[in-house]
C-alpha cells in the first residue's frame, strides 16, 4: 500500500533510525516496528498534504489527508494483534472476509 501511494523507500530506513534498529535488534518487536512505520506514515502524508494546501492546491491536500484512513486501519488490525488478516475484518465500517 505504501510503495503503491509513494515513500516506502524513504520511511523504511526512517523507522529504523527512529527505532535505533530493525526486527531482533535491541529488543525491537515486529509489533513495535510496525507501530512506527504507521507512526511516520501518516506524519508524511499529513507533512505532505500540508504542503500542497500552502501552495494553493487544497484537493490534493485534502485527499492525501483522508487516505491517512488506510493508516488507521492497519493500527487497528495491529492492535486487535491480527497480522495474519484472519476472520471478519471491519475496514471502515464494512464487514471484510480476511484469510481463512
Amino acid at each position: 500500500d505504501t510503495n503503491i501511494q509513494g515513500g516506502l523507500h524513504i520511511l523504511l530506513p526512517r523507522v529504523t533510525e527512529r527505532l535505533g534498529g530493525k526486527i531482533g535488534q535491541n529488543g525491537i518487536t515486529e509489533t513495535q516496528w510496525i507501530a512506527a512505520f504507521l507512526d511516520l506514515r501518516e506524519e508524511r502524508l499529513n507533512r505532505l498534504a500540508d504542503q500542497y494546501v500552502a501552495k494553493g492546491d487544497k484537493a490534493t491536500g485534502n485527499a492525501l489527508r483522508t487516505s491517512a484512513f488506510r493508516v488507521q486501519e492497519y493500527r487497528n488490525l495491529l492492535q486487535a494483534g491480527n497480522l495474519k488478516l484472519e476472520g471478519m475484518l471491519n475496514v471502515r465500517g464494512r464487514q471484510v472476509t480476511g484469510i481463512q
